[in-house]
């Protein structure tokens, strides 16, 4: 091995060109962010958007008033649209008996496998 080729592989220079810049298709991090890690700026704007929320949470309601006195509709608007942020959505979810079929009441009560005991 040259000497060229041993300063090559040395753990700062792996995946580098002889000029030091990365060969296409490689990374000096080939195992990457971990999955689910926050960058740095989205984490500061998280914390920014909630001291701003923190300020003017007592404001709101006087807001959402105001605009409901002139346009009921925008303000329920604007109020679903600030609650997905703290209420996730619900997902659908559809129940189907075989083949597709609605379910019928008979076939529900027929899977319920605990008995219900009256309390007297």
């Amino acid at each position: 091995m040259t000497q060229d080729a041993e300063d090559n592989n040395t753990p700062e220079n792996r995946g580098r060109d002889q000029d030091g810049r990365f060969i296409a298709g490689q990374s000096g991090n080939p195992a990457g962010k971990p999955k689910g890690t926050t960058s740095k700026e989205k984490k500061r704007f998280e914390e920014a958007l909630n001291l701003l929320m923190e300020d003017v949470a007592d404001d709101m309601r006087e807001w959402l008033y105001r605009v409901a006195e002139n346009d009921p509709k925008s303000a329920l608007d604007c109020l679903c649209k600030l609650a997905e942020y703290v209420y996730p959505k619900k997902q659908r979810v559809e129940h189907t008996g075989k083949d597709g079929d609605m379910l019928t009441i008979e076939q529900i009560i027929s899977q319920i496998t605990t008995p219900v005991i009256p309390i007297s």
